[in-house]
């Protein structure tokens, strides 16, 4: 990580209520004047991103979505930030199902071989690099992330009634 991204980590980790209370009374500065967010988000975003983000459209849509995500404050970014850091009760070795990591190749927050160091733990585990995109690029590729999500499996005590079993060897609408 740049030694930028891994100071305000370290801040964060030593005094989340500050940083959460500092966070929390820049959200209005930022809802009134976007042209300040916009800045923001471009400083942070990889060159592809960057490119995207001269556009109208994608430039509301990257604010909409980090204010939408900020709605009650920052104190959800805040928490993800801080479980990267603390011991998470389990060993990712111990997870018996397939996990998906999706990562961007050039993501400036996050280096990819974070994902990857995470991906090889796994024992079940795909990787879906994209390696000229950055930090956000799922929001332009939600809907093939969710097309290589397994059906869940029927809780058993609905599993009589569930529609897997009723639509058996049938192919089922929108899955191939």
């Amino acid at each position: 990580m740049t030694r930028r991204i891994r100071f305000a980590l370290s801040v964060l980790a030593a005094a989340p209520g500050l940083c959460r209370a500092a966070g929390d009374a820049l959200l209005p500065l930022l809802r009134h004047r976007p042209e300040l967010l916009h800045r923001v988000i471009a400083a942070h975003a990889a060159p592809t991103e960057r490119r995207r983000l001269t556009e109208p459209a994608e430039r509301r849509a990257a604010a909409s979505s980090f204010l939408d995500a900020t709605s009650y404050g920052v104190a959800g970014m805040i928490e993800d930030y801080l479980t990267y850091s603390r011991a998470w009760g389990f060993a990712p070795e111990e997870i018996d199902t397939e996990v998906h990591v999706w990562h961007g190749g050039v993501d400036p927050l996050v280096p990819v071989e974070h994902a990857l160091q995470l991906a090889v733990a796994l024992p079940r585990c795909r990787v879906f690099v994209d390696p000229d995109e950055g930090h956000h690029f799922f929001r332009r590729r939600l809907d093939e992330i969710v097309a290589t999500l397994p059906e869940p499996e029927p809780e058993p005590a609905r599993q009589a009634a569930s529609p897997s079993r009723v639509l058996a060897g049938r192919q089922r609408p929108g899955r191939a």
